[in-house]
């Protein structure tokens, strides 16, 4: 491909990158900006194939990309992470374009853009998982642990730990756990509720689990699972006071005693 020198001024100048590469993948033109998304120099790559520049990338979904629009002469778009050698990622906006003997890629670096929305999604899990687990002293020799939204694995053994962890720490007796709040108590959620529960009856404590609909308990027994080893209740009210009972209190005029 033959450019200008103020052609080439023209397109260095430019924050997307502009690759221009042949029918058999060599490199025909590449500016500024794409050399350095390479961590290389267009005198590096000008003349040379993209699978010797970068070797095994003929086994990457963007490569795949590559030869369709090669081959079928259609544009296409995509979001592509780039690994490098030192193992640190990247990620580019990809615009590819057939043209009469291959095909020009128009590539914008997204790497601080994409890190931030990671940054994001990974405190918002963080904070969702703290939101979904907390186990709160309801009174003296009760904990509660109010369960709200999915029950991924993940959740499920950061549940366990704080439980035991505070059954401990604050010495209590029964432990209740309200399902109110979760969209679908399938298998997955009530093993997990079965384990925390028979670790929790080691340690000699009881426990409840409250807010168990009626839609709740058929799909439960359609399953097969047998939620024989814990008390249920509709409502957490009466979760307490089976709580309350258990420790020799009572709910009196608003008060326990």
């Amino acid at each position: 491909m033959m450019t200008t020198p103020h052609l080439d001024a023209v397109l260095d100048s430019l924050e997307e990158g502009v690759q221009v590469l042949s029918h058999d993948w060599r490199y025909e033109y590449v500016n500024a900006a794409a050399a350095r998304q390479g961590r290389s120099r267009p005198e590096q790559l000008v003349g040379r194939t993209m699978l010797d520049c970068y070797p095994g990338i003929e086994r990457t979904p963007m490569f795949a990309t590559l030869v369709r629009c090669r081959d079928e002469k259609r544009a296409e778009n995509l979001d592509n992470e780039f690994t490098y050698e030192d193992g640190s990622r990247a990620w580019f906006e990809l615009r590819i374009r057939p043209y009469a003997n291959g095909v020009v890629i128009l590539s914008l670096d997204m790497t601080a853009r994409k890190t931030d929305e990671l940054r994001l999604e990974d405190a918002h899990r963080e904070a969702l998982r703290d939101l979904v687990t907390p186990v709160i002293r309801l009174h003296e020799g009760i904990l509660l642990v109010p369960l709200v939204g999915a029950l991924d694995d993940l959740r499920a053994a950061q549940m366990t730990e704080r439980v035991l962890t505070q059954l401990g720490e604050e010495n209590a007796k029964v432990v209740i756990f309200d399902v109110s709040g979760v969209p679908s108590l399938d298998t997955s959620v009530a093993h997990h509720l079965l384990e925390t529960t028979a670790m929790v009856r080691l340690l000699g404590a009881k426990t409840i689990l409250t807010g168990v609909a009626a839609a709740t308990a058929k799909a439960m027994v359609h399953l097969g699972v047998d939620l024989a080893t814990m008390r249920t209740t509709t409502r957490l009210e009466q979760g307490i006071e089976l709580a309350l009972a258990d420790l020799g209190r009572r709910i009196v005029g608003g008060a326990n005693r």
